[in-house]
């Protein structure tokens, strides 16, 4: 990362010291489709414009002892150079590989006119951190995202439909992701390694999770899912997510859930019917005062079944657990808690299985 931070002071550098009317020139161009033109300006400009498709590319990254990448690509010379892509309104997709491994690149807008985004296209833009992808797109292809360590931000547009494999592999830098209605299979590995990915939202009409797909996805503090049929989830599709974490379903689904293979990898599940993790023996047990200010009691016949200490867990909407240590079965079948100490809020208690939603003002 040090080449990048060098590259950006020496541009920040020539921008203070240039002159404010500095001519901006052609560096090179060519075509890059049969009604496609491109050029890149002295001002790290990359400018795609005509009408139709671009041209597929070949992008070729070889990680070993000397870690190099090569491409066909017609300014591959000059991707040192490019920090600014503007791809015209009349362009209809973007080419396989057609600015991977561009590294100083950072951010990019697809418009409306573009109906696909090819292979590898964005891969290894390791300075990449926003792209607004236009309403058009309607698929994603492979490794389109890959290693792009840096992005942050990027919106699925709702006509998507396909999302190819590893498409946003070990992108460590983004925080949240929405799967549109319109897709029906996760890949595998799509967002392997996603360090900092904190909420996933599933389209109604995913069927399928492939393979590794959130993979060490650790820090992911929130699942909702809109499908009422449980996705198929398959070989190590959410290997290191928390299973603790809050899992947000359709509401009438809790029972095709907990018996599904997402029982298997979790057991927070919320049904949007009633906001509450309906587990066992829930329908017994009562919380008061509720809403409280700090103080409150769990009173359930079914404590009597307990002896002695019993753990509690308190967890939050998102997840986040909160330890109050052991407590004391006191007569009457009753527990007393103390959250005075957290913040206002929505929490969830849990004593050895039994789960009620309480809320502290």
């Amino acid at each position: 990362m040090k080449k990048v931070a060098n590259f950006l002071a020496a541009l920040a550098f020539v921008g203070l010291s240039g002159s404010a009317n500095a001519q901006i020139t052609v560096i090179d161009s060519g075509t890059c489709g049969a009604d496609l033109a491109w050029k890149l300006t002295s001002d790290s400009t990359l400018t795609i414009s005509g009408n139709g498709d671009m041209t597929d590319y070949n992008y070729w990254r070889f990680v070993g002892p000397w870690d190099i990448d090569t491409s066909d690509t017609p300014w591959w010379s000059h991707k040192d150079n490019i920090a600014i892509i503007v791809i015209g309104d009349s362009v209809t997709n973007i080419g396989d590989g057609a600015f991977g491994g561009c590294i100083y690149l950072t951010s990019v807008t697809i418009p409306n006119s573009i109906t696909s985004i090819g292979n590898c296209s964005f891969r290894d833009c390791i300075s990449l951190i926003s792209v607004i992808v236009g309403n058009s797109v309607t698929h994603i292809g492979h490794e389109v995202f890959y290693r792009c360590e840096n992005l942050m931000s990027v919106t699925i547009p709702n006509n998507v439909t396909s999302i190819g494999i590893r498409a946003f592999y070990d992108c460590s830098s983004l925080t949240s992701v929405t799967i549109p209605d319109g897709v029906t299979i996760i890949e595998d590995g799509t967002f392997f390694n996603c360090l900092y990915l904190d909420s996933v939202t599933i389209g109604n009409n995913v069927v399928s999770i492939g393979e590794m797909a959130f993979a060490l996805c650790s820090r992911l503090r929130t699942i909702t899912i809109h499908a009422t049929t449980p996705p198929v989830i398959y070989m190590g599709a959410v290997s290191y997510v928390p299973d603790t974490i809050p899992i947000y379903i359709p509401c009438g689904t809790l029972s095709a859930y907990q018996q599904s293979e997402w029982g298997d990898y979790f057991s927070n599940f919320i049904d949007s019917c009633t906001g509450l993790n309906e587990v066992v023996y829930n329908e017994n047990v009562t919380v008061y005062p509720n809403p409280t200010t700090g103080k409150f009691s769990v009173v359930s016949s079914q404590l009597s079944e307990m002896t002695g200490e019993v753990e509690i867990e308190i967890f939050d909407v998102v997840g986040r657990k909160y330890d109050v240590g052991a407590k004391n079965i006191l007569p009457d079948d009753e527990i007393e808690i103390d959250i005075s100490h957290l913040a206002s809020g929505i929490y969830f208690v849990k004593i050895n299985g039994i789960t009620k939603k309480i809320t502290k003002k």
